[in-house]
């Protein structure tokens, strides 16, 4: 057998090396392009209405008295299972 004393210190010097990358090396890395690219990326500008609508599925069961402020400005689908307190006319009211 005579590897199996050298696995583990293949293990142990790999262990030790990706420490000292995490610690060491990739900041390296970064402190370097820090200074090869001196100028930054430009990036696109972007307006409120080039964002996407964002939908929310709202699951409810008797919130009769919530749901109204929760429905307030925003796109959301209601999805009620059969609410016995009168929450199903809601959003209807406030969509």
């Amino acid at each position: 057998m005579p590897f199996a004393p050298t696995l583990p210190l293949v293990l142990l010097v790999a262990a030790f090396g990706l420490c000292a990358y995490t610690y060491v090396g990739y900041p390296a890395i970064l402190a370097l392009q820090r200074v090869v690219r001196s100028t930054p990326l430009p990036r696109p500008e972007r307006r409120a209405a080039d964002w996407p609508t964002i939908n929310i599925a709202l699951p409810v069961y008797n919130e009769a008295e919530g749901i109204a402020g929760t429905l307030e400005r925003r796109q959301i689908l209601v999805v009620s299972d059969a609410s016995t307190d009168g929450t199903e006319p809601f959003p209807s009211i406030w969509c």
